[in-house]
């Protein structure tokens, strides 16, 4: 019999705007639903939203892409609703995408009373040191206070990285920590290069966030002086309103041959179109444990230049972008670098951006760590 495993998280397919947990969750179920029953407990409807997903059904069970999904009404779980339906489905395991969410913890505390399961949680980026900046006192209170219930029900983590299970085992002693990177997608066969000379158009697609640093991006711009025209788009849901008006507010202060975007929300699958008619990806992030943006836009072969706060760290030496410090000055010297290439040298960068995301799939041994880790 197929072990049974709960996946309880706010948001799902066909919803986007949460990012990477939803499509980190869609990969591994896709790839390993032949071998364990899945059931994902979620809501309906996306981050931030007032709307439901059109079409959707509510309250039950149903059946969808060999998995099972349960899509609560009015974009919440109701009380009782997890413990009933552990005390049901009787999973083998509790998988559970990150560990500050409240969500994660009222799901353990709601499955007390069925002892024979297992607890994984998947941290997602929540440890690194730029993303325990943010609320770190509540933060560090609750690392505190969490310990002893970590070792009274035996939880264990999920890595997806070397420096993050680094990170994990700094926090918690005695601890299991499964070493399981991210399931990705097959990068694109064809490449299509589109350069203009006269201009530099760069991408960031994230969540707007402090976690993400727009602003950090803004300051580049405001900081440094840049002869050629640049073009900076911004894709991505607007999480922290007051911090996207904080952006706006600097963005003004931009000169005028740099042009500041906000390109909206779009789906995973129609962004992979839109990558490849742009130079150059940015992401100053303050954390990410994988960064599927990263990884969508080096699997289109697009060049990226992303803080060191990501497991992305050897991408120079492969010709496919550059990792760097949370300095200005230095994120300035790498775009000078994109505008003095030629057609000739970014082509070829393209090509080996490519060629790397191509390897790191070809390497991955994601699928069977995480299968792994599901078996125990």
């Amino acid at each position: 019999m197929k072990k049974k495993i709960l996946i309880v998280y706010n948001y799902y397919y066909p919803g986007f705007k949460a990012g990477g947990p939803i499509r980190s969750i869609k990969n591994i179920c896709d790839a390993l639903g032949n071998e364990f029953e899945f059931y994902i407990l979620t809501t309906d409807r996306d981050i931030n939203e007032t709307d439901a997903y059109p079409n959707i059904i509510t309250n039950k069970w149903i059946r969808f892409d060999g998995y099972n999904i349960y899509y609560s009404k009015g974009g919440i779980f109701k009380l009782g609703l997890i413990y009933n339906e552990v005390r049901i489905i009787k999973p083998d395991i509790l998988y559970l995408q990150s560990f500050f969410n409240p969500i994660s913890w009222r799901t353990i505390f709601s499955s007390l009373n069925y002892k024979k399961k297992r607890i994984i949680i998947a941290p997602r980026g929540e440890f690194y040191e730029g993303a325990l900046l943010f609320k770190k006192t509540k933060k560090k209170l609750f690392v505190i206070f969490s310990k002893v219930f970590i070792k009274l029900f035996s939880i264990e983590f999920q890595a997806t990285a070397l420096e993050e299970k680094n990170q994990i085992n700094n926090l918690f002693s005695n601890i299991k920590v499964w070493s399981a990177g991210n399931i990705t997608d097959l990068p694109i066969k064809k490449l299509e290069i589109n350069k203009a000379k006269e201009n530099l158009s760069i991408i960031f697609v994230s969540r707007i966030s402090r976690k993400k640093n727009l602003e950090f991006i803004i300051d580049i711009f405001t900081s440094h002086t840049f002869k050629n025209e640049v073009i900076i788009d911004i894709y991505g849901p607007i999480e922290d309103k007051d911090y996207w008006n904080y952006c706006i507010k600097l963005s003004q202060n931009l000169p005028a041959n740099i042009s500041f975007n906000y390109k909206g929300f779009i789906d995973y699958y129609s962004l992979q179109e839109i990558y490849q008619s742009y130079d150059l990806f940015i992401l100053p992030t303050h954390g990410e444990n994988f960064g599927h943006a990263i990884y969508s836009a080096l699997a289109n072969g697009l060049p990226v230049v992303i803080s060191n706060n990501t497991p992305w760290q050897d991408l120079k030496e492969h010709n496919a972008g550059f990792v760097l410090d949370l300095d200005t000055k230095k994120f300035a010297n790498v775009i000078e670098y994109f505008f003095s290439m030629s057609d000739k040298e970014l082509t070829n960068m393209k090509k080996d951006t490519l060629i790397y995301a191509q390897k790191y799939y070809n390497l991955s041994d994601s699928i069977k760590n995480t299968e792994n880790m599901f078996l125990g």
